[in-house]
């Protein structure tokens, strides 16, 4: 465990751990094949876990363990989904949130973030509605990207930009980086999801159905 826990480089003169650095590197490939629409979004990002896990356990973050497994639960939905909705490419089809959806998400996220700001201000560990926002936010775009939802990446794009400032208010100058070029790819993703619905051939839409049970 030390290997992973040992500082790798500085950034802003704050270390950047091996596991830090491995995590990003392999979040950065999953995020990278979401955006290409491949399966293998999903079991890439289930290792970006378990890393991020690991790392955890070594600063004895219990919680954030029992919260990793959840995101790996999720991917493996997501995974699950995906595979039953590929074209001919390999590629999976994509579809824009319905009206119920569009109500749903934000909602969801914004009143699930209070019960989890208050736990996190009661924790001791300075975190608050920014961190909050952070994981319901989280949660909201990977449900969004399991259904195939072009506004995952809207959601995405305002995680990033609740996180840049949630990290430059921790000081926190490798994760500002990091966002940074999540956030850049979640732009891309965005464009690209769009042109590809576009190009679907009927374009597959759930713009008359509920949430996640119209997937």
């Amino acid at each position: 465990m030390d290997i992973l826990t040992a500082p790798l480089i500085e950034i802003a003169g704050i270390p950047l751990t091996r596991a830090e650095a491995i995590g990003f590197i392999v979040a950065l490939a999953s995020l990278g094949l979401a955006v290409r629409r491949d399966l293998l979004t999903f079991p890439v990002g289930m290792a970006a876990h378990v890393v991020t896990m690991l790392l955890m356990v070594g600063y004895g973050g219990f919680g954030q363990v029992a919260l990793q497994l959840g995101f790996i639960a999720l991917a493996g939905h997501g995974w699950w989904i995906w595979s039953r909705h590929r074209g001919s490419d390999g590629r999976v089809a994509v579809a824009r949130m319905g009206q119920v959806e569009l109500i749903v998400y934000p909602v969801a996220t914004l009143l699930l973030a209070v019960p989890v700001a208050l736990v996190y201000m009661r924790s001791g560990f300075g975190l608050g509605a920014g961190s909050a926002l952070l994981l319901t936010g989280g949660v909201a775009a990977q449900l969004a990207l399991n259904f195939r939802r072009v506004e995952t990446w809207i959601i995405r794009v305002i995680v990033d930009l609740v996180a840049l400032g949630v990290f430059a208010g921790y000081g926190a100058w490798a994760a500002v980086v990091f966002h940074l070029v999540f956030l850049a790819l979640a732009v891309k993703g965005w464009l690209d999801w769009r042109r590809a619905l576009s190009a679907q051939s009927p374009p597959e839409s759930d713009a008359a159905h509920s949430p996640p049970a119209a997937a």
